[in-house]
């Protein structure tokens, strides 16, 4: 655990909100109507003019999570001492399937959602988690 706090200490806190804002980014894009919005949507069985209607609680809650996501990604990656951004990206990718994906599909299965959400929303986290983990890589 003291390693873990270590690195934690040590992390680039500027590559730290990069990485949170490059999450934020893609998920704005990502979820959006033209891009995969619909798709997303139509799995969760909610209507574009029914989403969100002025509530600002998803979007606090999605900030504060990819920022923990950041501080704990970065810390992983200082620990193995990964520094290019293919290191980074690879970890990103690695942890967004092993631990994001498989989460959701077991998840998604117990609750009946079609494949369609499982596909749209892990393969977000393995484009913010490979992006998120590059730029970590390179920055801390």
């Amino acid at each position: 655990m003291e390693v873990l706090l270590d690195n934690i200490s040590t992390l680039n806190w500027l590559a730290v909100v990069a990485a949170t804002v490059i999450a934020m980014v893609v998920g704005s894009v990502w979820y959006t109507p033209a891009v995969f919005g619909n798709a997303w949507m139509k799995s969760m069985g909610v209507k574009n003019k029914d989403f969100m209607k002025g509530d600002m609680q998803p979007i606090i809650f999605a900030v504060v999570s990819s920022f923990v996501t950041a501080v704990a990604l970065g810390a992983l990656i200082q620990i193995l001492a990964l520094t290019s951004i293919w290191q980074g990206a690879t970890f990103g990718i690695l942890v967004a399937l092993a631990f994001l994906g498989t989460n959701k599909v077991m998840q998604a299965q117990f609750e009946k959602r079609p494949l369609s959400y499982n596909v749209v929303t892990t393969s977000a986290d393995v484009v913010t988690l490979g992006l998120m983990g590059a730029i970590l890589a390179i920055w801390t």
